[in-house]
């Protein structure tokens, strides 16, 4: 009896991950067709954008030719990803800074920028940092 409980706790469980992962896919592919193009995401890795992000919150990017103060972007720093927000700007180079932290980055270059935040999905980035072994 005990084995077919196990079996079938094991058939729903397979089913429901089925099912998340399907959702998680038709809503990715959902927010290509709203922006009318390919986009990235970005799993936010600390706590450094609270209130507005939280670490595990996945950020879906999308490039843009100009960046405006305010605006919050995922850019390379040579290391690792990074979400912060642009607090001023040149020319070449955006001073950026998490909402959360008391110092700035420092300037970031243009082509360090991966792109701009257009859409949050909370908590769904948990995974990837799981997955990475960064949670």
């Amino acid at each position: 009896m005990n084995k077919k409980v196990f079996e079938l706790n094991k058939y729903q469980t397979i089913e429901k991950t089925t099912y998340a992962l399907a959702l998680i896919l038709a809503v990715y592919f959902l927010l290509v067709l709203m922006l009318g193009n390919w986009s990235f995401t970005a799993t936010v890795e600390s706590n450094s954008m609270i209130p507005v992000l939280e670490k595990g919150d996945l950020v879906v990017i999308k490039k843009q030719s100009f960046y405006a103060e305010g605006d919050v972007i995922v850019f390379f720093d040579g290391q690792k990803f990074v979400v912060h927000r642009i607090i001023s700007k040149d020319e070449d180079y955006y001073l950026t800074k998490g909402d959360a932290n008391t110092q700035d980055d420092g300037f970031v270059s243009t082509q360090s920028i991966v792109g701009k935040n257009v859409f949050t999905i909370k908590k769904l980035g948990w995974l990837n940092l799981w997955l990475a072994g960064r949670n």
